[in-house]
């Protein structure tokens, strides 16, 4: 129950972050300094929730988290200013669709390169997914603030989360850091990335008085970003994949709803409502494919962490 209560927190929490993400972008016009902002925010929520359960008497190693730098420098680093850019060009419910599409890439990537086994369900969420993103690809009528190029940002956004998604697997089988250790890595990882982004970026000023006037309308994002990888954490400590990953993908659903009643701009007519629908039902059905069961060779397959997820 503590699992699926939690899974479904998520899937809210997340749709919320989109919403609140496009509103705050819209606010202050500074996505890099968003970005940065809402994921140090997040850092410390992460560092809090790993000092909570009693990590830092843990026997770490440095070898333990250095694929996660790597990969958080990268997901959710440079990925979460390209995330921010989608939802403010294309609105959070065009945008959400797109980035759901991530565990269907991310399965295509494993099958690829991790020889993972080609099971029947995940092929027909596969065209699930491929239905709704055609469906959303193909909308003719749209707000009048829409950006094309956003789509193809969440389309870039959605592929390196799904490598994101790879590089994890394998680099859970080479590090015993528990999963907590893993998010707040890959967060400082990720805060450092988006401060050197932010120092190069000239055209907006001078980085420390960008960041004061972004920190207050992120901070709340932030907390969100914080509060989902929370959330999603203690949801896989108590269930597995196959029930939290088809719960906490309502999160395109919920950033539907929210779209819908809090934002008059980001318009929602009957073929985004259809293309959620199809892109949330194959997301779940490919989550729960590849989180259930046993490997090719028979072993238990690895209960992922946090970081294993599609959200940016």
């Amino acid at each position: 129950m503590a699992a699926v209560l939690l899974a479904c927190l998520t899937g809210l929490v997340l749709g919320g972050l989109n919403v609140s993400s496009h509103a705050a972008v819209r606010r202050t016009g500074d996505v890099r300094a968003g970005a940065t902002a809402m994921t140090a925010v997040a850092l410390v929520v992460a560092v809090v929730a790993a000092l909570a359960v009693g990590v830092h008497r843990a026997d770490l190693r440095p070898g333990q988290v250095w694929p996660f730098l790597a990969i958080g420098a990268v997901v959710p680093g440079v990925t979460q200013v390209l995330a921010l850019e989608a939802l403010d060009r294309a609105g959070p419910s065009r945008s959400a669709i797109v980035f759901g599409t991530a565990p269907l890439l991310s399965a295509v990537l494993a099958i690829a390169l991790l020889d993972e086994p080609v099971r029947a369900p995940l092929l027909v969420g596969a065209a699930l997914v491929v239905l709704g993103g055609t469906a959303i690809a193909l909308e003719r009528r749209r707000p009048g603030s829409f950006q094309r190029i956003g789509l193809v940002l969440a389309g870039i956004t959605a592929l390196l989360i799904a490598g994101r998604d790879v590089a994890t697997r394998w680099a859970l089988g080479h590090t015993q850091a528990p999963p907590v250790v893993q998010t707040a890595t890959l967060l400082l990882a990720a805060t450092a990335s988006l401060l050197v982004l932010l120092a190069l970026d000239r055209r907006g000023g001078a980085p420390g008085p960008r960041l004061r006037t972004a920190a207050l309308p992120f901070l709340p994002v932030g907390l969100l970003v914080g509060g989902a990888y929370v959330a999603l954490l203690e949801a896989f400590e108590h269930g597995p994949v196959g029930v939290v990953s088809p719960l906490y993908a309502t999160s395109v659903l919920w950033t539907v709803v929210l779209s819908a009643a809090f934002l008059r701009t980001d318009r929602i007519r009957p073929r985004v409502v259809l293309a959620a629908l199809l892109v949330v039902g194959g997301a779940a059905l490919i989550g729960a494919t590849r989180g259930s069961g046993d490997d090719p060779d028979g072993r238990s397959a690895p209960r992922p962490g946090i970081v294993d997820r599609e959200q940016p």
